[in-house]
């Protein structure tokens, strides 16, 4: 689900930062209900201190977000 170019660029900045790709949503059934999560990327990259990885993590979670909106209906 990540954004290729994004996380390219960013992994320039920084190498550890491929650590926390690629972005991930996980599908699961509970209680007879439908269920998605991902880790934030504003929260996986903040743990990282490199500048413009904040907004990278930004446009990639609202990306994410708007998709996950989506799947639900």
């Amino acid at each position: 689900i990540c954004q290729p170019n994004i996380a390219r660029d960013v992994v320039t900045l920084e190498p550890e930062i491929s650590s926390a790709l690629p972005c991930r949503v996980s599908v699961y059934e509970r209680d007879g209900r439908n269920w998605l999560c991902t880790m934030r990327p504003t929260a996986l990259l903040g743990m990282f201190d490199v500048p413009g990885a904040a907004d990278a993590a930004r446009m990639v979670e609202e990306t994410i977000l708007r998709i996950m909106e989506r799947a639900r209906g």
